[in-house]
């Protein structure tokens, strides 16, 4: 069989070793850690994104089941890919995406696109304020975030609620696109000065 790649999320308690503790897990079923992403820090406890290769797909079962093996670690998060993302180039990527956009609504697709890969959402509605299909999901894990100036609404859901590092991710995709919005209505974007 084809070797597997997975993104695992998972959330640990931060403190010395415990990345170790887990890291040993997955070495334990032959799984190789390609690359490490801190998602968050907060109140005690670290998230991080793992790019894991397995020799085979049957062995995710095994790698979480694993993984909870570690006091205090939860896997919150598994999806196989393709090819693992990287992510500091793929903020650049976007960001050059978005400098192409010609009307709001590719800077809605776009700003999408990125999102769901970033967050895994349940479900994410982007769209012309006041226009979208009025979905009215109150729960706790939907947030919502207005960019003024480009008038578009974002409304993320998930199982569970933003933590303040994905928060403010979201915030800052949403200040680069509506930063980008002038440029849509005539006026470039103000240079940036070193």
């Amino acid at each position: 069989m084809p070797e597997c790649h997975v993104l695992i999320r998972v959330q640990m308690p931060d403190r010395p070793g415990a990345l170790g503790l887990v890291a040993s897990r997955i070495g334990a079923v032959k799984g190789d850690i390609v690359g490490i992403e801190i998602v968050d820090r907060i109140d005690g406890a670290a998230v991080d994104e793992l790019a894991v290769v397995l020799p085979d797909s049957n062995l995710v079962p095994v790698v979480i089941r694993e993984i909870h093996e570690v006091d205090g670690a939860h896997v919150i998060d598994v999806v196989t890919v393709g090819r693992f993302p990287r992510p500091r180039l793929e903020e650049l990527r976007w960001a050059a995406e978005l400098a192409q956009a010609t009307i709001f609504d590719d800077v809605a697709v776009r700003l999408r696109t990125a999102l769901e890969s970033f967050l895994r959402p349940r479900s994410i509605e982007v769209s012309r304020a006041g226009t979208g299909p009025g979905t009215q999901d109150t729960g706790k894990d939907t947030e919502t975030f207005h960019l003024r100036t480009a008038d578009i609404v974002v409304r993320v859901s998930r199982d569970s609620p933003l933590r303040p590092g994905e928060r403010a991710i979201v915030v800052a995709y949403c200040h680069l696109a509506d930063a980008w919005a002038p440029h849509l209505l005539g006026d470039p974007p103000a240079s940036a000065t070193a």
